[in-house]
Order: structure tokens, then C-alpha cells, then sequence
């Protein structure tokens, strides 16, 4: 019998979108998975500083691998404390004991993450990171800033890497940014559950008129979607800005999510007369998320710096609709193609409103099969395999 690859893979907490993959990573035959959490936030109800709210998920974050949680020393605990916010050391002790062929983690905004990567390297232990930063975001900080980074990760964190994983083309150029060399990198592009939105794509689109007419959204309007945070960061002013200049009126916007941004949106609302157009939902738990993208034609997502890839982009393509998109936003060089949406500059909102004033008349030439179809390699499966064949280069 074929003795398993031990994997251990850091992560800071159960987030919505990394438990289904955990799960998916269990199953591989080769390897026997532990995921380490930093904190117990998202497991248990929590307050949201963005959300501005407690938040509680209704899918199940814990089920189906092997996980601890490991204890947290820091004087300010939470995963919003960036570096300082999580500080486990019991993670060195679990490498030293365990001594796994593997140690994969999650990017290294955190203290927990950083002694982790260097002491599994000084044990000998095989290191992955998988990361979001992407390379055209990178290069907009300043000159001083990328020269100390130049130092601190090209010459000493990631010298204590084997592998990188990579989440789309610009997180890519990011590693090549500091010089890592083309066969340490893999592709494990961010992913959602594919299976699990295509199968609900298919059930809801027989219940769509009357989800739209709960709404009263009728099949001559044009429904936008945006889902997300309002938070600075997603720019969800933008949109109504960009709205209040198309002439033509038949749509209607769908902002689904929370957050500080929420009284002023509905202010804009207000004084642009669009209040008959824009439907706020609030926070939407996951179980209730994908009926809103069957009521939706197209989806929009304007985010600035910060928004490092968009998760929600992968879920509004399982419905097939078309993407508007900043060029900002990470996806937008993957998965933003002529045949699947398009892009515009973040913050020009002339240039959006053009865009969106052309999707209200015909969204045609961007095939509902096609975009679906599209996002099918963005998968857990592509994800899986890159870490099969890291595993195997243990040997």
C-alpha cells in the first residue's frame, strides 16, 4: 500500500470560497490533508467590520477535511490586524512534530504565516505559496516601497519557497517580478465551486420570470448585478454614477451586499432619481446568493487597487452573464474577453456608463454558453492537479 504525502495547508480562516476547495483537495488519493486555521472567525458568528454587521455563513465551512485550530497569541486578534492579527505558534510546533512532506500557505500578510514559511524551510519541509497579488497593482506602489520589498521578499521570504502557486496571469508576472523563475510556478487559478452554481444555474432558470417578478423587473428590462461589499475598495458609486447617464431606462441595478458605503449609495439614489431602478438587498447568505445571479442579464464589477482577483466574477460566468469590469480588478486580464464582457478604466465613468448603455440594447454578441463554458478551466480540479505534481516532486 502506497504510503500518503502528508499536507499541511495555513490558512488564516474558514472563508466560504477555500472550504469547498479543502474539500476537494481531501480527496485526492495521494495525500493526506490537514488545513490549520489561524483563527476560528467565519466558523462561528462574527462582527464584519466591512459588512459593518454580524455575519454568520449558512453553508458548511468545516465539513469534509481535517483541520485544527491553532491558538492565538496576539494582543489584537483578528484576521483585520493584518500582520499582527494572527500570531499562532503553535504552528511550529505541529511542523516540528508532524514534519509533513508539505507545507502549503496562503499568502503572508500575517506573522503566523511568515514563521511558517521560514521554519518549515530551516526544517526541510517543502513550501508552497499560493498568493493574489498581481503584478499591475504592484507596480503602482511606491518606488521605496517595492525597493524594501524587492529585499524582504525576493532575497529572503520567498527564498525559503519551493513552489508558487499562481492564481491568474498577473499574479504570475508578480513572482516574475521578483524574479522567480518559471519552473517554480504553477497554475492554481482562483476558483469557486463550479459544479455547485452550474447545478443551481439550471434549477433557478426555471423559476427566473418569477424571481424577476418579485422584483418587478420585467424581461424588457436590462438587470445589472453587482454583488459585494459596499466598501470604497468595490466602488459601488460608480455604477450609479455611470447609470444616471444612460438615457435609455430600461434596466434596473441590483446591489447585493452591505457595508459603509450603504446610506450614501442610497443618498445617490435618491437625488439621481434612480430609486425606482436600484434594488438594495443587504447581506445575502450564501444559500440565497445564486438566485440573484438567475434574475441578472449582466454583472458589473468596478473595484479599484486592492481587489486582487473577484471571486464573484467566477459565479456571475457559471450563469453565463456577461462581465463589465475594471481593469483594475485581477480577473479582468483572465477571465474579461471579447466574447465574455469588457473592461474599462477604473473610475472613468464616461467610459462605464458607454458600456453600460450599450448592454442595455444588446448583449447578444456575448454567447450565455460560451461564457459558461469559458470559466470550466478556472476549476478545483486545475487547482488539485498542480498539487499532485508538487507533492510528487516531493519524492
Amino acid at each position: 500500500m502506497k504510503i500518503k504525502k502528508k499536507v499541511f495547508y495555513l490558512l488564516s480562516h474558514p472563508i466560504q470560497y477555500q472550504s469547498p476547495l479543502m474539500r476537494e483537495i481531501s480527496t485526492l488519493e495521494n495525500l493526506d490533508l490537514t488545513v490549520l486555521f489561524c483563527s476560528e472567525e467565519g466558523a462561528t458568528e462574527y462582527f464584519d467590520r466591512q459588512y459593518g454587521r454580524k455575519i454568520k455563513y449558512d453553508t458548511p465551512l468545516l465539513q469534509g477535511f481535517n483541520f485544527v485550530f491553532l491558538k492565538n497569541y496576539s494582543p489584537f486578534p483578528s484576521v483585520f490586524n493584518n500582520l499582527y492579527g494572527l500570531i499562532n505558534f503553535g504552528v511550529l510546533k505541529k511542523l516540528y512534530k508532524d514534519k509533513p512532506d508539505l507545507l502549503v500557505v496562503h499568502g503572508w500578510s500575517y506573522l503566523t504565516h511568515i514563521m511558517a514559511i521560514i521554519f518549515a524551510s530551516l526544517l526541510g519541509i517543502k513550501v508552497a505559496l499560493r498568493s493574489e497579488n498581481p503584478y499591475h497593482q504592484e507596480i503602482k506602489k511606491r518606488k521605496h516601497i517595492l525597493f524594501l520589498k524587492k529585499i524582504l521578499l525576493g532575497s529572503l521570504l520567498f527564498k525559503c519557497i519551493d513552489y508558487f502557486l499562481y492564481i491568474g496571469n498577473k499574479n504570475k508576472e508578480f513572482y516574475r517580478f521578483y524574479n522567480i523563475p518559471e519552473s517554480k510556478c504553477f497554475f492554481a487559478p482562483y476558483c469557486i465551486d463550479n459544479n455547485f452554481f452550474k447545478e443551481r444555474a439550471i434549477k433557478d432558470k426555471e423559476e427566473r420570470t418569477s424571481l424577476r417578478s418579485q422584483f418587478n423587473i420585467t424581461e424588457e428590462d436590462h438587470a445589472f448585478l453587482f454583488v459585494g461589499k459596499l466598501i470604497s475598495k468595490k466602488r459601488p458609486l460608480d455604477i450609479i454614477e455611470a447609470l444616471n447617464k444612460v438615457k435609455n431606462r430600461s434596466f434596473k441595478l441590483i446591489l447585493v451586499g452591505d457595508g459603509e458605503l450603504k446610506d450614501e449609495v442610497s443618498r445617490l439614489m435618491e437625488e439621481y432619481g434612480l430609486s425606482d431602478k436600484v434594488i438594495l438587498t443587504g447581506f445575502i447568505n450564501q444559500s440565497e446568493l445564486p438566485k440573484y445571479y438567475s434574475i441578472a442579464d449582466s454583472f458589473i464589477l468596478p473595484s479599484g487597487q486592492g481587489e486582487t482577483w473577484g471571486l464573484v466574477v467566477n459565479e456571475a460566468m457559471c450563469y453565463g452573464l456577461p462581465i463589465v469590469s475594471s481593469s483594475t480588478v485581477g480577473s479582468s486580464f483572465d477571465l474579461v474577453t471579447p466574447k465574455t464582457g469588457e473592461s474599462f478604466t477604473e473610475g472613468n465613468i464616461e467610459e462605464l456608463s458607454k458600456i453600460l448603455s450599450n448592454f442595455t440594447r444588446d448583449t447578444s454578441h456575448l454567447e450565455h454558453s460560451y461564457i459558461s463554458k469559458y470559466i470550466e478551466k478556472y476549476s478545483f480540479k486545475t487547482v488539485c492537479n498542480s498539487i499532485s505534481q508538487i507533492v510528487h516532486n516531493t519524492d
